[in-house]
């Protein structure tokens, strides 16, 4: 059961990752800042972590149930 909890919660931060990537780029695009590239290139290494404790936690849930 605590993985499934862990699971929602990692889906939730990637969505929220995801959604700063989204404003951050619509930012970049109009500047072309080098603090915004450094900072999308945060969001990508994020999202990454995210998307591998998410499937972990999801591998983890399905095979505490066997």
């Amino acid at each position: 059961m605590k993985y499934w909890i862990f699971f929602i919660i990692f889906c939730l931060l990637n969505i929220c990752t995801l959604t700063e990537y989204k404003r951050n780029s619509k930012r970049y695009k109009e500047s072309s800042d080098e603090r915004i590239k450094k900072i999308l290139l945060l969001n990508v290494i994020s999202m990454i972590a995210g998307i591998t404790a998410t499937v972990l936690c999801l591998i983890f849930a399905v095979y505490d149930k066997f």
